[in-house]
C-alpha cells in the first residue's frame, strides 16, 4: 500500500498497482481529538495480481511506443507518462518503468509531430510565414548571439489583437505553465477577458524559464497593441517578484491585481481558523468601499495580526472595492488562466512549430464557436 497525505489532515492509501489501474483506495481524515481517525470513503475491490509483477527486458521504449502510437492519434487530451504505464501493464501485463514510458512517449510525439530538435530551425520561416499571411500580427523569435540558440518566441495575431480592442475589456492575465515536451520550458501567456467574462488568449511568448528577463520581453513586445486599447490596462497575476518588477517597469501608471487566492494560501499558515478566513475573505470580496469597511472593521475587532497581515499589500491589489471602475473586471483570482493552462494542455507536450499551429487552430475554434453561439442569442 501507498500512503499519500491530502489536504485538511486527510490520508489517502492506495494499491501499489494503482498506476495499472486498480482502483483500490481508502480515504481516512484525522478527527480533533487528534487521535481518532475516520475512514471516509472505501473502494475494497482489487483489480490486479499482487505480488505477480511482470518485467521483460524486450519491451523496451521503442516497442511500447510502436504498439501504442495509434492511442497517442485518437487521444484528443494529454497523455501522460502514467497512462503509458497503465496501458502496457492492461495490454502486456508488464511492469514499465517510469523512464521507459517516458522515453516511449517521447518516441511516438517525434512520430507523429516530427522531430523535437528539427522544429526550432524551422521557427524562422515559420515566423516569415505568419507575418506575409497575416499583415499585422505578431511572430518574433531570438536566439543568443554566442551559440545561435533559442532563447524565445513571441506568436499573435491580427485578428486576436482586432477582437481584444473591440470586444475584450481592459483585463489581461499573465501568467505561466510548463512545457512537457522533450526539452521542457514555459509558456508566458497574456490572458484578456471578453464581455461574456470568457477567457480570450491574446499572446503566447515561449522561453526556456520564467525570470524577470523574459517578462520583461513578452510585456515589451506586446506593450504596443496593450496600449491600442481605448481604456488603461489592468494587469491581474499571482504577485511573482520577477513579473511584478516587469509590469511596474514597462506600466508604471497601470493598476495591477493580485491573485487572492496565493496571497490567502501565505494568511492562512498562520491564520487557520474558519471565522477569520471567512472574514479576510468578505473583506476581499466586498463590492463597494463601505461594505469594505464594515468588513475590515470587524476583521480588526476579530484579529488585529490578521488585519494587518491582510494590508501589508495596498488595498488597491487585492480588494475589489478598490479595483479600477473602468475595468469592469470583478475577479480577484486569477481562475481565468487556470482555464487556459486546461486548455493549451495537449499542445504542451508537442514539438513547438506544431504547438503554435495547434493554438492558432484552437484559437480559431474558439472563436468561431462563440461567433455561432452569438447568433443564437435573443435580440
Amino acid at each position: 500500500m501507498t500512503f499519500k497525505k491530502n489536504e485538511r489532515h486527510k490520508v489517502v492509501v492506495v494499491c501499489d498497482n494503482s498506476m495499472h489501474g486498480c482502483p483500490w483506495r481508502c480515504t481516512a481524515s484525522q478527527q480533533e481529538d487528534g487521535h481518532t481517525i475516520k475512514v471516509v470513503r472505501l473502494n475494497d475491490e482489487h483489480e490486479c495480481v499482487v505480488g505477480n509483477r511482470k518485467q521483460n527486458k524486450m519491451a523496451d521504449c521503442r516497442f511500447i511506443s510502436t504498439e501504442l502510437e495509434d492511442v497517442f492519434k485518437c487521444q484528443k487530451k494529454s497523455y501522460t507518462v502514467g497512462m503509458v504505464i497503465r496501458e502496457g501493464w492492461k495490454r502486456f501485463q508488464i511492469d514499465i518503468t517510469y523512464w521507459v514510458g517516458w522515453r516511449a512517449r517521447t518516441i511516438a510525439l517525434e512520430k507523429i509531430y516530427g522531430d523535437y530538435a528539427g522544429s526550432y530551425s524551422l521557427l524562422p520561416e515559420m515566423c516569415r510565414q505568419i507575418l506575409k499571411n497575416n499583415k499585422g500580427s505578431i511572430a518574433s523569435v531570438s536566439t543568443d548571439d554566442a551559440d545561435n540558440s533559442f532563447t524565445g518566441l513571441c506568436i499573435t495575431y491580427k485578428p486576436f489583437i482586432d477582437g481584444f480592442k473591440k470586444g475584450c475589456r481592459p483585463v489581461i492575465e499573465i501568467d505561466d505553465t510548463h512545457l512537457k515536451g522533450k526539452y521542457g520550458g514555459v509558456i508566458l501567456a497574456a490572458i484578456a477577458l471578453d464581455g461574456n467574462n470568457g477567457m480570450y488568449p491574446l499572446a503566447i511568448y515561449v522561453c526556456q524559464g520564467e525570470y524577470r528577463e523574459t517578462w520583461t520581453a513578452f510585456l515589451t513586445i506586446i506593450k504596443p497593441l496593450i496600449c491600442e486599447h481605448e481604456k488603461p490596462i489592468n494587469f491581474i497575476s499571482d504577485r511573482q517578484k520577477g513579473l511584478v518588477e516587469s509590469v511596474e517597469l514597462l506600466f508604471p501608471y497601470n493598476y495591477h491585481i493580485y491573485c487572492f487566492r496565493h496571497l490567502w494560501a501565505n494568511l492562512k499558515k498562520m491564520y487557520k481558523d474558519d471565522h477569520t478566513r471567512h472574514l479576510v475573505w468578505g473583506t476581499t470580496k466586498a463590492y463597494t468601499k463601505s461594505e469594505y469597511r464594515v468588513w475590515a472593521k470587524t476583521l480588526k475587532k476579530h484579529d488585529q495580526g490578521a488585519y494587518e497581515k491582510l494590508h501589508e499589500a495596498d488595498v488597491h491589489t487585492w480588494a475589489r472595492s478598490h479595483f479600477d471602475e473602468g475595468s469592469n473586471c470583478e475577479h480577484i483570482t486569477n481562475n481565468f488562466s487556470e482555464s487556459f493552462n486546461s486548455w493549451i494542455l495537449k499542445p504542451r507536450e508537442i514539438p513547438i512549430v506544431p504547438m503554435c499551429e495547434n493554438f492558432h487552430t484552437k484559437m480559431m475554434n474558439l472563436l468561431y464557436e462563440r461567433r455561432n453561439k452569438g447568433k443564437r442569442w435573443e435580440k
